[in-house]
This record gives structure tokens, sequence and C-alpha cells, in this order.
């Protein structure tokens, strides 16, 4: 009796070592699942993030046009593989260019699909010679009725008349213009009221209206500009962007976007980047005449 009882007790904690064991092996098997689908999941997001990438450089302008009377230059770096800002100089008629400059909510595969889809719906109400006013209602229009996203974008928008250098222009929640006039060397912030475009059911947009003189440089940049931080936490804030423009405004334009960006660098060091940093610049220049 004794040996069966002790022989009964080694089944007994043998069955419930086993037990354990299945219950150890299942949680393991579990964990492995679960961890297969975690690397599932990041090789399917690596790949969209690639493919929005692609999409992304295919949307921005390899280069800009060459219009006579004026000068560009542009500085843009995503905070990820994918950014939210894009920019483009567009050649509206033979007379007529559109500057623009928006930021997209969202670093993700998301904000590019939404940038594609905002920057078709500029090319087309661009090609219509609207006012710029009358162009970010039709966008804001044409995003409320067919986004189901909650996504917006901010945005500066100005047609350009290469014939008198007059520019109107509309500022769509974005961050205030600089521009630099050479002949006083002084500097004006453009800052018409506007609301960030497909948030709101109603748009409310003020456009104005300006001339770009011989040497006037205009600064267009994305909040990552002013909002980037260095190591102690402080921002670059506009002061610190009015004062590189102040002291450069009137080199040229790649020199200007140089030193900006030369100036974010030397102020943020190390610290990883946030967000999407986007300089657009366009300058005046005094065009040579054949006598």
């Amino acid at each position: 009796k004794g040996i069966t009882r002790s022989l009964r007790d080694t089944d007994r904690r043998a069955m419930t070592e086993l037990e354990q064991k299945n219950k150890e092996l299942a949680r393991a098997l579990e964990e492995l699942k679960a961890a297969q689908a975690e690397l599932l999941q990041q090789e399917r997001l690596k790949r969209d993030l690639e493919i929005a990438s692609k999409v992304q450089r295919s949307i921005l302008p390899a280069q800009l046009p060459a219009i006579p009377g004026f000068e560009f230059s542009v500085q843009s770096r995503p905070a990820r593989e994918v950014g939210g800002d894009f920019y483009d100089i567009i050649e509206v008629s033979d007379d007529t260019f559109a500057l623009v400059v928006a930021d997209v909510s969202g670093k993700s595969w998301q904000a590019a699909i939404f940038m594609a889809i905002v920057r078709a719906l500029l090319l087309r109400e661009a090609s219509e010679h609207l006012s710029p006013a009358e162009t970010m209602q039709k966008i804001h229009s044409q995003i409320m009725k067919t986004s189901t996203a909650e996504m917006f974008v901010t945005m500066f928008y100005g047609l350009v008349n290469t014939k008198d250098n007059r520019m109107r222009f509309v500022r769509a929640g974005h961050d205030r213009p600089i521009l630099y006039r050479a002949m006083t060397r002084s500097m004006e912030l453009l800052s018409p009221p506007g609301r960030f475009i497909g948030l709101w059911p109603e748009l409310i947009i003020e456009e104005a209206e300006t001339t770009l003189q011989p040497g006037d440089c205009l600064v267009c940049y994305s909040d990552g500009v002013p909002d980037a931080r260095n190591a102690q936490g402080d921002v670059f804030g506009l002061d610190r962007l009015l004062a590189v423009v102040g002291a450069k405004g009137h080199l040229s334009t790649s020199e200007l976007s140089a030193a900006i960006i030369e100036s974010l660098d030397n102020f943020t060091g190390d610290t990883p980047q946030t967000d999407d940093i986007t300089v657009l610049l366009v300058k005046a220049i005094k065009q040579e005449t054949n006598l």
C-alpha cells in the first residue's frame, strides 16, 4: 500500500508538473504568435511608409521653375520617412505664377495621401485662374465633402503677376511669412487672418495684396522652423528667424536659405528633429534690359 500511495503521489506530481509545463508552453506559444504578429505589423508599416515616401517624393517638385525676374530656393527636411509639409512654384499662365507652402496634420502615410489629395485640388483650382481666396474656398469645400479623415492643412498661397510684381495672397492658419524689403532693409510679417483648411465647416479667410520690389525677398516656412527645440527645451522661435533674415536678406535665395538652416542646426545641435522643416524663398530681381 505504501508503495502504491508513493507511485500515486509521484504520478500526481508528474501530472501537475506536466500541466504546468503545458500552460507555460501555451503561454510561450501565445507570446511567440503576438511577437510574430507585431513583427508582421512592423514590416507592413515599413512597407507602407516606403510606398508613402515614394508618393511624397513624386509629389514634391524635383526642381523649381526658372521665371524671369525672380529667384527661388527651397530647403525641406521631413522629420520621419514621410512628412506632412509640401511646397511648390506653379506656372499658372505666361504672366502669373503661384507659390505655396503647406503643412498637413500628421506625419504618417495618411498625411502623405492627404497631401497628394490637397495638391491635386490645388493644381486643378489654380488652373482656373481664381483669386487666392476663391481657390482656398474651393479646396476647403471639396475636402469637407469627400474626406472622412480627421485631418486638416495649413497653407500660405500667393499669386504673383510677373508684369507688375503684384502678389495677392492668403494665409490659411499657416505661420506668417517674412517679407524682407531691400530698399529699407526692414521686414514685414504677412498676417491676413485665415482658418485651417478642412477643419471647420466654414472657412474664414481674407485676401491681401503687396508688391515685390527688386531685391525684396519672401521667406515662407513651416512651423517646424520656429518650433524646433534644443537640448534645454528652448524653441528656435520667430525672433531668431527674423534675426537671420534681417542680417542676410540681401543675399541670394540659396545663400539665405542655407544660412537659415545653418542657424537652426547650430541652435538644435544633436536634438532629434520632431517636425518637418520647410523653407521656401522667393526673391524679385532686377531684369537686365537690352538697349
